[in-house]
């Protein structure tokens, strides 16, 4: 059981799990964040596995069957330990989005009562987008160990897939991150730093057309829509040195090679910020969006520090190893 020093011993914190079973990543993200918010608020947190996950993947997407031991994995691999066992008798606070106003009050509902209470969260974010700081204890729970390697590893992580015909107002352009790679590998090479560039990402094999409700009811496709493999249009990041494509790559594995990559380019994505904030040592690179990066993260959008920050942090990260 994790080590925490809390006073009110009636009082605990779980991820509500019931709550948008949408993709993997975005429920291991709130997951960690629920873990995070525990620990800024010093109460006990209590597990809870993953119970359904609606998307699985473009593969499975495309092959229109799901992937019926992911689940299983994801929770065998993403398990953080429970501080305490729940008792049978207690009183459930189901709590949407979470405020420090909302949860105070039932801190000091559970000083004035000796009825254990247990909030169950939905989204931690209102409190971690204000104090991303909470985030770093997040490194002590990582369930990877970074692997030795004499090559500087620089993660890429290019959100595709199912967003491409749906939500793309969230994808990046390819520009955005051959260009940023590119700043990178030019800086990489003045430093005499020997790397490899690894390209994660998903494609369709072929034209398919993906009928409407496909993974349930959750899954916001309201009419048939087409894929094909030119959409993602990977041609273009033939131009960065020391290419290595992990293209519909085994989703855990993809993120234990985000967790413990040197750097990671992240997208924007929970597919993104959830191996960022499992990785202990590496140089994140963060292109801005809902979730509030931490201030050690590089955005790479201020061109005025962005090269300035890398070079740093190259620096700093060489002279370690």
């Amino acid at each position: 059981m994790q080590s925490y020093s809390n006073s009110l011993h009636n009082i605990a914190l779980t991820r509500d799990n019931t709550i948008l079973t949408d993709g993997a990543g975005s429920q291991l993200q709130r997951h960690y964040c629920t873990y995070a918010l525990a620990r800024f608020l010093n109460i006990a947190y209590i597990h809870s596995p993953l119970l359904r996950i609606s998307y699985h993947g473009f593969s499975p997407f495309e092959k229109n069957q799901a992937d019926l031991e992911l689940i299983t994995r994801y929770n065998q691999t993403f398990s953080i330990p429970s501080d305490m066992e729940l008792p049978k008798n207690r009183i459930v606070h189901q709590i949407h989005h979470c405020h420090l106003d909302n949860i105070t009050l039932i801190q000091e509902e559970a000083k004035k009562t000796r009825e254990f209470h247990l909030i169950k969260a939905g989204f931690p974010y209102p409190i971690c987008n204000q104090h991303p700081e909470m985030l770093e204890c997040i490194k002590k729970v990582t369930p990877f160990k970074k692997p030795s390697s004499l090559l500087f590893r620089v993660a890429i992580h290019v959100r595709g897939g199912d967003l491409l015909p749906l939500d793309s107002y969230r994808l990046l352009p390819n520009s955005y991150y051959i260009n940023t790679v590119k700043t990178i590998t030019t800086i990489l090479d003045k430093l005499g730093i020997p790397f490899v560039c690894e390209l994660h990402t998903e494609l369709a094999k072929c034209s398919f057309v993906t009928p409407p409700l496909n993974h349930g009811p959750e899954y916001r496709i309201e009419k048939r829509v087409t894929r094909n493999q030119e959409m993602n249009q990977l041609e273009d990041f033939q131009v960065i040195p020391n290419l290595k494509k992990y293209i519909d790559h085994d989703p855990i594995k993809t993120l234990e090679l985000m967790a413990t990559a040197d750097l990671l380019v992240m997208s924007r994505s929970s597919f993104s910020y959830l191996p960022a904030i499992l990785n202990k040592k590496g140089i994140i690179v963060y292109h801005p969006f809902w979730h509030v990066a931490p201030m050690e993260w590089i955005d790479a959008t201020h061109q005025l520090s962005f090269q300035e920050r890398i070079t740093s942090a190259l620096l700093q990260y060489h002279e370690i190893l």
